[in-house]
């Protein structure tokens, strides 16, 4: 019975000392003090009670309901923190452990079926954490290679360290300790810390994905177009590490793979050129401009022609001539690609002797020859755009050998003379071909004569 007259009484002293919690009391910290300690002496004597009776433990959880509705107030008077300290107070006196107040008054309220799925938010978190290290770790695969300079990386900066102190404060004791220690400064209940700590990854993990996604292709299109600007004036090899750095931060950038197959060309590295137009001509070219997609299918196959690879050569210029047949284009520049996807298909027959193949191009190519001649002398920017000063010839020199080797000679010397007069000596292939335009006009000149002496002798006897 002791035991229980003790606790009784020592429930009416605490019932009296919460109470005296009034507002505007003069001594407010010493009457808190007081309902805590006195909290404290209940609990010594229920620690050495052998029975408790249902009554005391009903009265004193109706006490401790009162003492909880003083919190905010405890916790904004008196230092917790300190006679926590001073007393030696264990983690499981509760009521020396009060929270402060919420930044939002909603946030008090407790949800325990919020509670029950901590294992769930906490897991989410975890996953999104990995997912950003994973994200980090692609990005710095990225900007650590083909010798990226600093500059526009302090987002990137921002990426690792936003995902460094997220992962600290998941994974480790101490990172743990001081996000509690923030929660607490930030007076965010500690029933919200799980929630709080998933939101805290999740927008760690938009930010990161976010730079990833958009800060990198921003990056590599920077160091495209001066890459451009670079091929355009012969800086050839800044222009390679260019186009190289704008592939290396996203390397499913086609125009980049496109621009760095003609700079190889350039440099007559055409093995590398080959590679880089593949790159093209099998990606989904459905996302590339028409031109760009036309200009990679027609140089690769040009350049497998070039080497003689006909069956490889045929491929890509057959595409790119699907790709672009039955539209009705206007661009210019557009119509020029179709005219050399056409010539180049003709130059394919026209180097395997199939003549009659290739006069299902040619013709075609010869006519938008024409549509481009006169567009050039009406657009000085276009003739610049094209490298052009007059009309294509390729098509003309071809046919001529067309007509040739469908032993058409006299209908072949009207192309044969075209080829010779507008070809242009810079362009290899052009070279080539006046060169066997003048051998053919050459000769034919000199059948001529060599007919007109004949008939003169034939009439002088």
């Amino acid at each position: 019975m002791t035991d229980s007259t003790d606790l009784t009484t020592a429930l009416q002293t605490y019932d009296t000392a919460l109470h005296a919690l009034t507002p505007d009391a003069a001594d407010l910290d010493q009457r808190m003090l007081t309902a805590l300690t006195q909290r404290d002496a209940i609990q010594s004597i229920l620690n050495k009670a052998a029975s408790v009776s249902a009554a005391h433990l009903t009265h004193l959880d109706a006490l401790d309901t009162i003492l909880k509705s003083h919190k905010n107030r405890i916790v904004t008077t008196i230092d917790q923190g300190k006679w926590r300290s001073l007393l030696h107070i264990p983690d499981s006196s509760w009521w020396w452990h009060f929270e402060p107040p919420a930044l939002v008054p909603w946030l008090e309220k407790p949800h325990p079926w919020l509670d029950r799925f901590d294992w769930l938010w906490k897991l989410l978190s975890l996953f999104a954490l990995t997912f950003s290290f994973t994200v980090v770790l692609d990005t710095l695969s990225r900007v650590s290679g083909e010798g990226l300079n600093t500059n526009g990386m302090f987002p990137v900066v921002v990426q690792v360290i936003l995902t460094i102190l997220g992962g600290t404060a998941a994974l480790t004791t101490q990172g743990q300790a001081l996000l509690e220690s923030a929660m607490t400064r930030l007076r965010i209940p500690k029933h919200y810390w799980q929630e709080l700590s998933l939101v805290v990854s999740v927008v760690v993990l938009v930010i990161v994905v976010t730079i990833h996604e958009v800060h990198l292709p921003n990056m590599a299109r920077t160091l495209y177009v001066q890459g451009i600007d670079a091929h355009t004036v012969g800086q050839f090899d800044t222009a390679r590490q260019l186009f190289q750095q704008a592939i290396a931060l996203q390397p499913d950038f086609m125009e980049a793979h496109y621009n760095l197959g003609t700079l190889y060309e350039d440099l007559q590295e055409t093995d590398e050129a080959v590679s880089e137009y593949q790159l093209v001509v099998k990606s989904d070219v459905q996302e590339l401009p028409l031109l760009t997609q036309l200009r990679a299918h027609n140089n690769l196959g040009r350049l497998y022609l070039i080497q003689g690879d006909y069956r490889a050569a045929w491929v890509p210029l057959e595409r790119g001539l699907a790709l672009v047949r039955g539209q009705d284009v206007s661009d210019p520049t557009v119509r020029y690609e179709h005219y050399n996807l056409l010539k180049n298909l003709g130059w394919v027959r026209v180097e395997e002797a199939h003549y009659i193949d290739a006069e299902l191009y040619l013709p075609e190519a010869l006519e938008i020859a024409q549509e481009i001649e006169g567009a050039i002398a009406l657009d000085d920017d276009l003739k610049e755009t094209l490298g052009l000063k007059k009309r294509p010839v390729a098509a003309s020199c071809l046919y001529a050998q067309v007509l040739d080797g469908m032993e058409e000679p006299d209908q072949a010397e009207s192309y044969w003379k075209e080829c010779l007069s507008v070809g242009r000596r810079s362009n290899v292939d052009e070279a080539q071909w006046m060169a066997i335009a003048r051998e053919r006009l050459t000769r034919d000149d000199a059948v001529g004569d060599a007919d007109d002496e004949s008939t003169a002798g034939d009439i002088e006897e």
